[in-house]
């Protein structure tokens, strides 16, 4: 059976709120994120693949919060209806989200209009709009139709450790399963299988899905430039599942820089070995390796953060990274583009804080704030110059042709 959990969506006026928000992850996936670490890993074999853990910041702005706050109010203008109606994020799923580079995908006319929909028992499920910019693949997934008691993403949990049970309200999407070329990823080997994640939206009528693949791995020979996808839904109480095909191909360019810069501490070397761009996604591969037995430090612990020359957290998307016997963890964080050119940036690392101090396991401590308690490892610190003509140049939409 898939497991699933939500990705936190909640921040109020910038401030990241972690939640324990479920998100949908394939058979065999060991553990995702350090809040479930205390489960049992399902996986076999003495090489695993888990994603990592996510402290995703959405970014939320207070003119947004504002506009929230008057759409659910009883009477509105016609003056200020007229505003609403005209406010870019209206009508587009990936405009509402808080990720600047869906957003500026949107406005750039990278995303494709696949148009495909499918209907059953007076249920429409269709996928308006589609991003591949050869680091991750997004589908925004949209609910139409008859009534429903709840959300697309809609989910309870029941019970607790080994009884945990989650319970869906008709509607709501319960499984999925994703096929490239005729072949499902569930069925991939571990470590070259893409990464899938399913998102909750601001509009509970509407979900994000978003694939990633491990460039370790050999990534373009399962997902190259242009594919068939199949996607299949399963909704709680829709008899058979949705399945929808489309044509899927790579519409942005990219800038690669190549680094080889290496920290130490505690017997644990940290490796940065790559960094891509594009008009949308920041990539980071990198390199953890355990050079010493007594070490206190657990690199699947370890909390990674992209920082900018302004001194702001760029946006956590998703993560994929390989642990072996041997010590040795090649990782590759994805990270949301970045608001402004910098001249260079900072890969931070830390050690978070867990509510049971004694096994360091399970949920992570939390400030006043909702915010997770972390601790900077400051001698694995990485600050690496970026090419910033190229990248200017590649923001500014100036080569917009893929290589």
């Amino acid at each position: 059976m898939t497991t699933f959990k939500w990705e936190q969506e909640l921040r109020q006026e910038g401030q990241a709120r972690l939640q324990p928000v479920p998100e949908l992850i394939r058979t065999r996936q060991d553990g995702v994120y350090a809040s479930l670490a205390d489960l049992p890993a399902p996986g076999t074999g003495t090489r695993r693949r888990q994603t990592r853990k996510a402290i995703a910041r959405t970014a939320g702005a207070a003119a947004a919060a504002a506009i929230i706050g008057l759409m659910g109010s009883a009477y509105v203008s016609p003056v200020m209806a007229k505003s609403l109606k005209a406010w870019p994020v209206v009508g587009s799923i990936f405009e509402m989200t808080s990720d600047l580079g869906l957003q500026t995908a949107d406005v750039r006319g990278l995303v494709a209009e696949p148009g495909v929909q499918v209907t059953q028992d007076g249920i429409t499920l269709s996928i308006p709009q589609v991003m591949y910019d050869g680091i991750r693949l997004t589908l925004a997934v949209q609910r139409e139709g008859r009534e429903l008691p709840g959300g697309l993403s809609e989910f309870k949990q029941t019970g607790e450790g080994e009884n945990t049970e989650l319970v869906y309200p008709v509607g709501s999407i319960k499984d999925f399963e994703m096929f490239i070329n005729g072949t499902s990823l569930k069925a991939m080997k571990g470590e070259q299988r893409p990464s899938m994640v399913g998102k909750s939206s601001s509009d509970p009528n509407s979900m994000l899905f978003e694939l990633t693949s491990f460039s370790n791995q050999n990534a373009e020979a399962w997902m190259p430039d242009r594919f068939n996808l199949t996607a299949k839904f399963t909704m709680e109480g829709v008899a058979e599942p949705f399945v929808l095909d489309l044509p899927v191909e790579k519409n942005a360019a990219r800038l690669i820089l190549p680094a080889t810069e290496e920290r130490t501490a505690d017997g644990v070397k940290l490796t940065l070995e790559q960094l891509k761009f594009t008009p949308v996604s920041t990539a980071v591969m990198m390199r953890i390796e355990k050079t010493g037995s007594s070490s206190s430090l657990n690199p699947a612990n370890f909390i990674q953060e992209l920082w900018d020359d302004q001194g702001r957290p760029i946006q956590l998307v998703s993560g994929l990274g390989l642990f072996g016997d041997d010590g040795s963890n090649p990782t590759e964080l994805i990270f949301d583009r970045l608001e402004d050119v910098p001249k260079e940036i900072t890969l931070k690392t830390f050690v978070p804080e867990f509510q049971d101090k004694v096994k360091g396991t399970g949920l992570f401590a939390l400030d006043s704030q909702g915010n997770v308690i972390k601790h900077e490892i400051e001698a694995l610190r990485i600050t690496v110059p970026v090419d910033y003509d190229g990248l200017q140049k590649l923001y500014d939409g100036d080569s917009l042709k893929t290589p």
